[in-house]
């Protein structure tokens, strides 16, 4: 790729050795950083490709939800964003988005020209076709695109069919017949709603907030989707306003490796990337005698374990809780 002095990449230097961790990568990227970058000029580090092509695969079925970084300045979520791009990222969620602090050279200088490489997410929650065009309507200006990638029908109270009346699924295939999305999906929080829509098969794309704590209905969705050829996306797996541990929560989710299956992070510092990303570095090298990834290690069933038994008796004797 040729350098054309877009923020995020620079031509790919040839390299004497592969990263083989998080920290090996980040050392590299400091030290091609400090050997490329002149005084009042952006960094400009491309990094991307030379690492493990199994973790550039969790990256690539990895979409990191912005809502919770809209706090951050636009210096500091451009640096989060070249980071996130650099390390192989694509996937980026901007439901409930109204205003993405980010200065106009990311979006002109390399958002914009390679928009195919991007995948963007954004949800709807209207209850007539109206108020689904307009939620589209401002995604699409906040992205400066023409097009999204995945439209997300949002907790509706039923599953809408065609020929319903409402005219709520018609809308969303004509938007697919003029490009205006790429698909469609239903983002829901009741399993018995789930279940109905998965069973449907209408939605494209179905995402629900699984998790460690979301109990044995979980993984039965995750298969009931994949065979059915619906992409099962883990929803922005939280406990109220607090973020669930990370690590645990991939570690749930990967001992179950349904088909089609994208996580769905919500992030709520630009610190969350690093520890996203040192499991990611971490769990395709773990591996048992019998050749097969590990990602439960001992100290994270631990964790689930005590987690599972605060939330089942609401967080009470959260001091002296230690299940071995």
């Amino acid at each position: 790729m040729a350098n054309t002095g877009n923020p995020f990449f620079k031509k790919k230097e040839i390299q004497d050795k592969k990263p083989q961790s998080f920290s090996e990568l980040l050392a590299m990227k400091e030290k091609m950083a400090s050997k490329n970058s002149t005084e009042g000029e952006r960094e400009q580090t491309h990094v991307f490709s030379i690492m493990d092509p199994k973790i550039v695969r969790r990256y690539r079925t990895t979409c990191l939800d912005l809502s919770g970084l809209t706090g951050l300045d636009s210096e500091s979520m451009f640096q989060f964003l070249k980071d996130a791009v650099n390390l192989g990222f694509r996937r980026f969620d901007i439901s409930g988005i109204r205003e993405v602090n980010l200065d106009d050279q990311a979006f002109t200088d390399y958002i914009i020209p390679n928009r195919s490489d991007f995948h963007f997410t954004s949800e709807s929650r209207g209850k007539s076709p109206e108020n689904i065009r307009k939620d589209l309507k401002e995604a699409l200006e906040l992205l400066r695109s023409d097009y999204l990638d995945v439209l997300f029908l949002t907790e509706p109270s039923r599953i809408y069919r065609e020929g319903d009346g409402t005219g709520m699924i018609e809308c969303l295939k004509d938007l697919v017949m003029t490009k205006k999305i790429r698909q469609f999906g239903i983002r829901l929080s009741d399993p018995d709603l789930a279940r109905e829509a998965i069973e449907s098969n209408i939605f494209q794309h179905f995402a629900f907030p699984a998790s460690y704590l979301s109990g044995d209905s979980v993984p039965e969705l995750m298969h009931l989707a994949a065979d059915k050829g619906i992409t099962f996306w883990v929803d922005r797996p939280r406990r109220g306003n607090e973020a669930l541990d990370i690590e645990a929560n991939c570690a749930f989710v990967f001992t179950n490796q349904p088909k089609l299956m994208i996580m769905d992070w919500h992030l709520v510092d630009p610190g969350s990337l690093k520890i996203l990303t040192s499991y990611y570095d971490t769990c395709d090298r773990n591996t048992g005698a019998d050749g097969q990834t590990i990602y439960i290690t001992p100290e994270i069933e631990r964790l689930i374990r005590k987690e599972r038994f605060l939330h089942a008796n609401n967080g009470l004797f959260a001091g002296q809780v230690d299940l071995e």
